[in-house]
C-alpha cells in the first residue's frame, strides 16, 4: 500500500536523522524544527550584512500521520504534478507536429543567438511560443481539477437567476476543468492551439478563468519553479530529439479513474527519434 510505504519511510528517515544527529535542508527538517518548537525564521539585513534571527514558539501536537501526510502533498504537489504536465505537453507535441517545428524553431534561435555559450534563465524565460504551449497544456490538462475554497463571510451568489447563499465557514469548489474546456471562454476547447495565449490576444480572455495553478493569494506558491522546470526540460528534449506518435498513442487519451488528477489510463506511449 502507498500508505504504508510513505508512513515507513518517513518513520526511517526521522529515526535516523534523531539517531545520528543528520541535519539536512529540506522539509522533513524543517516539520521536525516546527515539532521540536526549534522553528527560526532569518532576516538579512543588507545594509548591516548581518542575518537577524527569530526564534517562534509553537505548541503543536503533530502525530506521525501528521509528518506523513506533508510529505505526501510535497511529493503530489511538487512531483507528480509536474511529471504528468510534462506527459501531456509530450503528447500533444506528437500529435500536433506543426506545434513542435514552430517551437523548435524558436529553440533554434535562442540556440543560436547564445552561439555556443549556455542557455541561461533569461533565455527560456523570454520565450514566448514556449510559454503559449506550455499554458494552452495547463489549460487543456489542468492538474487541479477542481480548487477548494472556504467561505470568509457571508455572501449571495447569483448563478443564472438562482441565488445561493453562502455561509461564512462553508467550502466552495470551483471546477477548473470544465471552465478550462467551456466553448464560452475558450473557441473550439477541444482543439490544442498555443495561439490563443498569443501576446495580442490575451486581453481577450475573461477575467479569472484559468486556473492551472489557482487564483488568489493562494495561488499555488510553486507554480513558477514548475513552470521553469517544465520549459528548460522541453527546451532540451527538443533539441535533441523529435517526438512522435506511436502505435500505442492514444488519442484522444482515454482518462483514469483513479487519482483526482487527469491521467491516461494505459500510459503515455511516443516515440523519440534522434534529430541528426
Amino acid at each position: 500500500m502507498t500508505t504504508d510505504f510513505m508512513r515507513e519511510a518517513v518513520r526511517i528517515v526521522i529515526e535516523q536523522r534523531e539517531k545520528n544527529n543528520v541535519v539536512r535542508p529540506d522539509l522533513i527538517h524543517l516539520l521536525m524544527q516546527a515539532r521540536d518548537q526549534k522553528l527560526k525564521f532569518g532576516d538579512f539585513d543588507r545594509e548591516s550584512e548581518v542575518n537577524t534571527v527569530e526564534e517562534v514558539s509553537y505548541t503543536p501536537n503533530w502525530t506521525h500521520d501528521d509528518f506523513v501526510s506533508q510529505c505526501a502533498v510535497f511529493v503530489f504537489g511538487g512531483l507528480d504534478t509536474v511529471t504528468n504536465i510534462a506527459s501531456f505537453m509530450a503528447h500533444e507535441l506528437a500529435i500536433n507536429q506543426h506545434v513542435q517545428v514552430k517551437l523548435r524553431e524558436e529553440i533554434e534561435s535562442i540556440l543560436n543567438d547564445r552561439d555556443g555559450q549556455s542557455v541561461t534563465y533569461e533565455d527560456i524565460h523570454s520565450m514566448v511560443y514556449l510559454d503559449q504551449v506550455l499554458t494552452e497544456t495547463l489549460r487543456k490538462w489542468p492538474q487541479a481539477i477542481f480548487i477548494d475554497r472556504v467561505c470568509t463571510k457571508p455572501y449571495d451568489l447569483n448563478v443564472d437567476g438562482r441565488v445561493i447563499s453562502l455561509k461564512q465557514g462553508d467550502t466552495i469548489w470551483i471546477p477548473a476543468l470544465p471552465m478550462h474546456r467551456d466553448p464560452r471562454y475558450f473557441s473550439d476547447p477541444e482543439v490544442f492551439d498555443p495561439d490563443r495565449f498569443a501576446p495580442d490576444r490575451r486581453d481577450d480572455l475573461g477575467d479569472f478563468v484559468l486556473m492551472a495553478f489557482g487564483i488568489g493569494p493562494r495561488l499555488c506558491l510553486g507554480n513558477r519553479f514548475a513552470l521553469m522546470e517544465i520549459k528548460t526540460m522541453f527546451f532540451w528534449l527538443l533539441t535533441k530529439f523529435e517526438l512522435t506518435r506511436s502505435d500505442k498513442t492514444q488519442h484522444p487519451p482515454k482518462l483514469g479513474k483513479s487519482l483526482m488528477i487527469p491521467e491516461v489510463k494505459d500510459g503515455y506511449w511516443l516515440n523519440l527519434k534522434l534529430r541528426k
